[in-house]
């Protein structure tokens, strides 16, 4: 199996939940040769894979993910994947047309949405602000929102990808005990 990310912070723990769980795993960042943004290194990544885990770079909900995505995700089918799971945002409206440009790609598709990772505020961007600024300032007021451990991300990722029978052409939500 395919897993792109597999250097950042969900690819690396679902890289090493596949692995522990005996399967086959083919990291795929930019210091194996990917690149999301060079469509050229998508195919020698893909070739001969049956499954693979996609998590987009930027915001799954920004300019031109649904557009690589979609690509991306077509390809993998012409090439022989038949399994996707794409890591998505719950909640994030901007995040539908990546899901459905997912789901239009011919593939047997998973969506995984999940709440922030409480691994943002220990490894993410965010360490740094809360260091400078001892607090972290969210503009959505006084919303409860989960915080979600990313190795039960990675366990949720790999189930998806090895068990099409039961969840091919779902949409999963990960959310805290």
């Amino acid at each position: 199996m395919v897993v792109t990310g597999a250097s950042g912070r969900t690819g690396s723990r679902v890289a090493r939940a596949a692995a522990a769980a005996g399967l086959g795993v083919r990291a795929a960042s930019r210091a194996t040769g990917f690149d999301w943004a060079g469509p050229a290194t998508w195919a020698d990544t893909l070739r001969g894979a049956d499954a693979a885990y996609l998590v987009h770079p930027a915001d799954v909900g920004a300019p031109g993910t649904a557009e690589a995505v979609g690509e991306l995700a077509r390809r993998a089918v012409r090439l022989g994947v038949r399994r996707l799971v794409l890591l998505s945002a719950r909640g994030e409206d901007q995040a539908l047309p990546t899901e459905e440009a997912l789901r239009a790609s011919g593939a047997d598709w998973t969506v995984v949405r999940s709440a922030w990772f409480a691994q943002n505020f220990s490894e993410g961007p965010l360490v740094a602000e809360l260091r400078e600024r001892g607090e972290l300032v969210f503009p959505a007021g006084e919303v409860p929102e989960p915080f979600v451990d990313l190795r039960d991300v990675a366990d949720v990722v790999v189930a998806a990808l090895t068990d099409a029978e039961r969840y091919a052409g779902r949409v999963l939500t990960v959310m805290p005990a």
